[in-house]
């Protein structure tokens, strides 16, 4: 590691995390970032290794005619699968810096890239000209920047913001889509992110992933595109063949943002033994159909994780392990820690899943308490 002071008009100091490798015969990696200096502290220590090098990724880079390059699948991708884990080549502050000394820190970070990462990273998109952004490392993160999360201390005083970002020579190559079909996930602990499958995607199919909230309309999506990356998208979900068809498709996703956060959930089922058995599970069924329709993936391992508690509650251990088993396709790579627990019910649904057949219970016991009212048995 190594810090320095870029200067004392901005609250961020220059430094740069050396990973080693896990093989011998490889440099370490390098990643030159630009932090508040209370926030270094807390960054992972000891430092992780590097992850070791994926031979033969599923995908292929491809410079395309309308849309600079794009992340290709050189293969069946399966739904739910790895396909590409990496480190960010710089990571720096959302908030813009002044021209003046804001160039020379973001030259900084530059010199800190090692020169063939530097020459790949100047071939990324940059939507930005040099008036606005002098510096290509700032064009290049105001155009492609992942939102990557990190520690404060309690008594961070919010001095240069708490957004960071961080620039991928290779997961960001994905274009955007508002149904796309992949997805990142930031891993702090070994500062890499992980970019992975919602759906099958077909050997030759663009990988994509948002760059807005697709849950908005498609005016809204608009106004964040245009002016943050410069461009008009033309994904399916944006350029429906009539107004009509635009307009339902906006009218769902309002739907699924309603839903999202309205939701009737499995933890207020669980507790209410007023509503009926199938409450949540008919509800969440009746919208994958929406989510799937609109290409939002991403949101169906939320439903499908209620749907599959729920049947554990009821005792319906065909449906539970049939929905389980879905879930852990999906959650494999982007939620492993879930993943990992659903196996671990699968083992022995009646001793491992928490509720096991609780609902069931209670239903019978009610049933046969109504019996025996009806026939003037209850005491």
């Amino acid at each position: 590691m190594s810090c320095e002071n870029p200067g004392s008009s901005i609250p961020y100091a220059h430094h740069v995390i050396r990973l080693q490798s896990p093989s011998p015969t490889r440099p370490p990696t390098t990643i030159s970032g630009l932090f508040h200096p209370d926030m270094i502290p807390l960054l992972p220590h000891p430092l992780p290794l590097a992850v070791p090098t994926m031979e033969d990724p599923p995908f292929k880079v491809i410079d395309t005619p309308t849309k600079g390059f794009g992340m290709f699948a050189a293969r069946t991708i399966p739904k739910g699968s790895l396909i590409f884990v990496e480190h960010p080549v710089f990571i720096v502050p959302a908030m813009p810096l002044p021209k003046g000394p804001g160039f020379q820190v973001y030259e900084q970070v530059g010199s800190s890239i090692p020169e063939d990462q530097y020459r790949e990273m100047t071939t990324m998109a940059n939507c930005r000209d040099a008036e606005e952004c002098p510096s290509i490392v700032e064009g290049v993160a105001r155009t492609n920047a992942l939102n990557l999360e990190f520690l404060f201390p309690s008594n961070f005083d919010g001095s240069g913001g708490r957004h960071y970002g961080g620039v991928f020579l290779k997961i960001n190559r994905c274009n955007h889509s508002c149904g796309p079909n992949a997805a990142y996930k930031w891993n702090l602990s070994l500062l890499s992110a992980t970019l992975y499958a919602l759906r099958d995607i077909q050997a030759g199919e663009e990988i994509t992933i948002t760059y807005a909230n697709p849950l908005q309309p498609r005016s809204d999506r608009w106004k964040k595109l245009q002016p943050d990356y410069r461009f008009t998208c033309d994904c399916p979900w944006c350029t429906h063949s009539d107004s009509s068809a635009q307009e339902e498709s906006d009218k769902s996703r309002e739907y699924l943002q309603t839903y999202v956060a309205t939701h009737p959930s499995y933890r207020k089922w669980s507790a209410d033994p007023c509503l009926p058995d199938q409450h949540v599970i008919n509800a969440h069924l009746s919208v994958l159909p929406v989510i799937q329709r609109e290409g939002l993936d991403a949101l169906l391992p939320l439903f499908m994780e209620e749907i599959l508690r729920c049947h554990g509650e009821l005792g319906n251990e065909a449906e539970f392990e049939a929905w389980t088993e879905k879930t852990i396709t999906l959650c494999s790579v982007g939620d492993g820690k879930l993943a990992q627990e659903l196996k671990k019910y699968l083992e022995n649904p009646q001793k491992n899943s928490p509720r096991w057949g609780k609902r069931r219970a209670k239903s019978i016991r009610e049933g046969l308490g109504y019996h025996f009212v009806k026939f003037g048995l209850a005491t």
